[in-house]
């Protein structure tokens, strides 16, 4: 069920060249700045590893691998080297999109590659007129990647250690778009450009407390299952109540709704299923959504369903934060 937004039409004494820049001021977006971080916060990364790496010659992070095949040490990297694309895309409201995400992981790619070049120039560093060129060394290293068995170096994969390099590569590039991976699913005002925020406003019932019944006993079992209609159906109308509110504009309605059953949160929260509401909401123009999701069962076998995502006006935002503050 969806509320959708209404549109103002404007007449003809709307200025349009106003209106032409307006739209493009509307749809800019500082993703260049998300990208400068990412790439600041890459080279700082890399900057450290360099260190490391005069300090202490054998320690070589990018090669840690966790039970023979897991990059660990390109994922450990990569996270601490995509950090910034997370952090800039937050503090700027930059939307995290996928031509953004798509950008952000060939620029990993080249980073890595130049991590790559950095640790070819600590291995010659301590030599005059190197032989071989950063391409042939690549080749040689990709080509060497041998497990070691009791401190001991193995055989050799030869080609096959180019399979191992795109293993790491991946961690490499992929643990560095975790954090704005994150961002990618946060609610976002596109009106403002900048993150909402998102707040649990209650539980309503919609099932009742579980409880064991023997198998033999069919009477049991056929009254538990028709208490259990009963509340699924009072679940739905609360419901019903609910979305009625938001729909005839009532914040009051839909606040006295969900303070009613605030003080049986714990209770709520162990029924086979409740009705999750949550408030999303932009902290600049004050627009935002009512989400209403079920809940049904407990822990991993926990499943959650979205019922209704509805938009809603500035002044229902403002009165509910108001009341729930009360």
């Amino acid at each position: 069920m969806r509320q959708e937004s209404a549109v103002e039409n404007y007449d003809d004494t709307f200025n349009e060249d106003f209106a032409d820049d307006f739209s493009e001021h509307r749809v800019k977006r500082p993703g260049l700045l998300v990208l400068m971080a990412g790439v600041g916060t890459s080279v700082a990364t890399l900057a450290l590893l360099y260190v490391l790496n005069i300090v202490s010659p054998d320690l070589y992070v990018m090669g840690w691998y966790a039970n023979g095949v897991i990059p660990i040490g390109a994922m450990l990297v990569g996270l601490v080297a995509g950090s910034g694309y997370g952090i800039a895309s937050w503090l700027t409201g930059a939307k995290i999109g996928k031509g953004l995400l798509i950008q952000i992981v060939l620029l990993q790619l080249l980073v890595y590659m130049f991590s790559q070049y950095v640790h070819f120039l600590v291995i010659t560093a301590p030599f005059d007129n190197v032989p071989f060129s950063f391409w042939e060394f690549f080749d040689r290293e990709t080509r060497a990647f041998a497990w070691n068995n009791d401190g001991q170096p193995g055989e050799p994969f030869g080609i096959w250690g180019y399979g191992m390099l795109a293993l790491e590569m991946a961690g490499f590039s992929l643990c560095a778009m975790i954090a704005p991976a994150i961002l990618f699913a946060v609610p976002y005002c596109e009106a403002c450009q900048v993150y909402m925020k998102s707040t649990e406003l209650g539980l309503l019932p919609a099932g009742i407390a579980p409880r064991k019944i023997k198998k033999k006993d069919t009477e049991g079992q056929q009254a538990y299952e028709e208490e259990l209609k009963q509340a699924m159906e009072s679940g739905q109308k609360r419901m019903e109540t609910l979305l009625e509110s938001v729909n005839e504009k009532d914040p009051q309605q839909f606040v006295d709704l969900l303070s009613e059953h605030a003080d049986n949160k714990k209770a709520i929260n162990k029924q086979t299923s409740r009705l999750a509401v949550s408030l999303e909401h932009c902290k600049q123009c004050q627009s935002g959504r009512v989400v209403l999701k079920v809940q049904c069962g407990f822990g991993e076998n926990q499943t959650v369903t979205e019922l209704a995502r509805i938009d809603i006006e500035p002044e229902f935002t403002r009165d509910v934060i108001s009341f729930r503050k009360r």
